[in-house]
């Protein structure tokens, strides 16, 4: 199971209810499809919603953008560009 965290402002509008689990089965599955299968997911891809995705701590801008693959022992943390405390 693939991992997802959302914080801020984006985690109110998902309900509140990360962590999410999302089962990939065996095989890695693109970022831009694991955003999609979150509840809101495909309407923040189609909006073009500000976000920076982390994939096991690691900003994914640094490896394949969208297209870096994640598989079923990764976590993913979603945060808005800007978290105020």
């Amino acid at each position: 199971m693939i991992k997802v965290r959302v914080y801020g402002k984006m985690g109110e509008s998902l309900g509140n209810r990360s962590p999410f689990l999302i089962d990939s089965g065996e095989r890695r599955i693109k970022l831009r499809e694991l955003i999609g299968k979150l509840p809101g997911g495909e309407e923040l891809i189609r909006k073009n919603i500000a976000f920076i995705l982390l994939v096991n701590g690691r900003n994914c801008i640094f490896a394949d953008g969208m297209d870096t693959e994640i598989g079923a022992d990764d976590v993913v943390d979603v945060l808005p560009p800007v978290v105020g405390g």
